[in-house]
């Protein structure tokens, strides 16, 4: 029912050279909103390993290529936001390496 009237409200509102109009708008499948949804989701969580590298780097240095295969099969982004807090204040790579390890088990 708010559907139906809201477009009477933007119909009635928006009229052009004294007829109404109506601007068609694009259906959005529940798949394509899933879709996004699952976009969004994939963006937050490589967002979320870029983080977690780039604090490494600059408190470390290189990063070793077991560490950023380890990182990069993190899917659960509460696990990479609690990696990412513990990038800030972990006392050395080996030791977050071990982090990670535990995690990935």
């Amino acid at each position: 029912m708010r559907f139906l009237r809201s477009a009477f409200v933007y119909i009635s509102k928006h009229k052009l050279d004294g007829k109404r109009e109506i601007h068609r708008m694009r259906y959005v499948t529940s798949i394509e909103r899933i879709a996004k949804q699952e976009g969004i989701e994939e963006g937050k969580v490589e967002n979320a390993r870029e983080s977690i590298i780039e604090v490494l780097e600059a408190r470390f240095g290189k990063i070793p290529s077991d560490a950023l295969e380890s990182i990069n099969c993190i899917n659960d982004i509460s696990v990479l936001k609690s990696l990412l807090r513990d990038a800030t204040t972990i006392s050395s790579m080996e030791a977050f390496v071990e982090l990670v390890n535990e995690t990935n088990l």
